[in-house]
């Protein structure tokens, strides 16, 4: 059975059971509120959700009134992070989403009179990197314009769009939308800093090759993450023919659902639970991931954090796993909320009782 789910400007068809997302523990992502006071946290709140509602409307006089003021000083924000809790990216790569010449204005005030940083990373791409994922080919000249670069990574999937169907959309070889953005990626410069051993830059094809490994490495991972195969998952961590087994554990993958492995792990469903918590522990174990690796403001214990995840939680945290003070606080105020049935407040009196346990990120 499908089901409709919103993830930002986008409107996704999920397999219930694959993925589930609801009433799980949510944290504010915002990391530029560090240190601020809490009436200065809540006027970047405010004003980033001013700035989100007019990117996402299209409003071009509005975008740019807000950033006239910004740069006057009236109107305090982080032009460069996740300006809006529920949708946590930075407002370049939520304006890059909509495929409008409004977009591609709101665009240019970002960059030109906002300040925005055209290349500012979220989740391991640049603005240029989406767009160039979307085929929103007139968003990617417009950022290439002023200076956007992408990842090989984006190189690799653009050039083998037409045989991937599992990247973002579905590419019709014949598209004349996929000859552009191929012809436009061929003269964009990679972002990428990787070097030799000998410290000297590699050069593109050697770049090239490195991500197309990385890529489907990533894709072997998430394939034994998703179908819970704990003996395949460790058998990609070890050592084989002299060759290691080449990804950034930490780093959100996948083209789809952008997380880290283990966020990953933690949400997958429809597998026996305790093949998922082998997997877990292969992760931390064999190939180093952080059991506390943040993403959207969250670590894997956050994320694990209810009553349908109890176990899975306390291997998190057996595991050394930590939650923010809000997840603490979400699954003290499920108290009063009327169970289904015995097992599930059995569940909850557990979590509620791991969770005054874990130690604490903040």
């Amino acid at each position: 059975m499908l089901r409709k789910i919103i993830v930002g400007s986008f409107c996704i068809w999920g397999c219930t059971g694959v993925f589930a997302t609801d009433n799980l523990a949510t944290t504010p992502a915002p990391q530029q509120q560090e240190g601020l006071t809490p009436e200065e946290k809540d006027e970047l709140s405010r004003n980033g959700t001013k700035l989100f509602n007019a990117i996402c409307s299209n409003q071009v006089g509005v975008v740019k009134k807000l950033l006239e003021a910004h740069r006057r000083g009236k109107f305090k924000l982080d032009i460069n992070s996740p300006i809006e809790n529920s949708d946590p990216r930075p407002p370049l790569h939520i304006a890059v989403t909509h495929e409008t010449q409004e977009a591609r204005e709101i665009i240019n005030l970002l960059v030109t009179l906002g300040g925005a940083n055209v290349n500012v990373e979220h989740d391991g791409r640049t603005p240029a990197d989406v767009a160039a994922r979307l085929r929103y080919v007139d968003n990617y000249e417009k950022l290439i314009e002023l200076g956007g670069k992408i990842h090989e990574r984006t190189r690799v999937i653009v050039y083998n769009m037409m045989d991937r169907p599992y990247f973002w959309y579905r590419s019709d070889p014949g598209d004349p939308k996929c000859i552009q953005l191929e012809e436009l990626v061929k003269k964009t410069e990679s972002i990428d800093k990787s070097v030799t051993a000998a410290g000297l830059p590699l050069k593109e094809d050697e770049l090239y090759r490195n991500a197309e490994e990385q890529l489907q490495n990533e894709e072997k991972l998430l394939y034994a993450i998703r179908s819970c195969q704990v003996d395949r998952v460790k058998e990609l961590f070890q050592t084989r023919e002299g060759k290691q087994f080449k990804l950034d554990i930490n780093a959100p993958i996948g083209e789809f659902f952008q997380r880290p492995a283990l966020h990953h792990a933690v949400l997958t469903w429809g597998k026996e639970e305790k093949d998922k918590i082998e997997i877990i522990k292969s992760l931390v174990s064999a190939g180093g991931a952080d059991v506390n690796v943040i993403h959207d403001g969250k670590t894997p214990a956050d994320v694990a954090a209810t009553p349908v995840l109890v176990n899975t939680y306390n291997k998190l945290k057996k595991l050394g796993g930590k939650i923010h003070k809000s997840t603490r606080d979400i699954v003290n105020k499920m108290a009063g909320q009327p169970w289904v049935d015995k097992k599930q407040a059995d569940n909850y009196a557990l979590l509620r009782k791991l969770v005054q346990e874990t130690a604490l990120m903040d």
